[in-house]
């Protein structure tokens, strides 16, 4: 099949199907329901039994930037101040020490309306009472051009010491 699979950032329950497709062939087919995958039910699992989670984030290509609630409604989540500032401090950071700039925000702000999406890990992680929850979208393109989904693998360093970075920062600051 030249099918790709369930998009795992689709599969969670919080916001399912908004922004999602329920062709499997599409790359972003939701799953034929919320936790439909081996993956998204392990992490479940996982959180779940886990105690005092104080941040979770999930790392996805592509699009330079740093999500965080809701990335499904137009709403404000209740935390939206607190998100933003760390997910701000996250990104300068990122940008002052390897000038790749990860821009912050819900997915409405980073990306417009068509970004509204639901079945994301970091709207459900939230929902899960971990305080931050995030999602870093990574970088699309280099000097060789645009790469889509597909992080080549000479920008794997690169991009791993960017998200270091990136968890440093939080880290201090939680």
């Amino acid at each position: 099949s030249s099918c790709i699979g369930v998009d795992l950032n689709r599969n969670f329950p919080e916001g399912y199907g908004i922004g999602a497709s329920t062709n499997p062939c599409s790359e972003v087919f939701q799953g034929p329901h919320p936790f439909s995958e081996l993956e998204s039910t392990t992490i479940s699992n996982y959180i779940k039994k886990t105690k005092n989670i104080k941040a979770a984030v999930s790392i996805h290509s592509y699009g330079n930037v740093l999500i965080y609630p809701w990335g499904y409604k137009q709403t404000q989540h209740k935390r939206q101040s607190q998100l933003s500032s760390l997910a701000t401090d996250m990104s300068n950071a990122i940008k002052d020490k390897y000038g790749e700039k990860y821009e912050p925000g819900t997915a409405r702000e980073v990306f417009g309306l068509w970004g509204l999406a639901g079945g994301a890990t970091d709207d459900w992680y939230i929902t899960q009472n971990i305080e931050y929850s995030y999602t870093f979208e990574l970088p699309e393109r280099d000097q060789d051009g645009d790469h889509g989904f597909l992080l080549p693998a000479k920008n794997i360093i690169k991009v791993g010491k960017q998200l270091v970075e990136g968890f440093t920062t939080m880290a201090a600051k939680l």
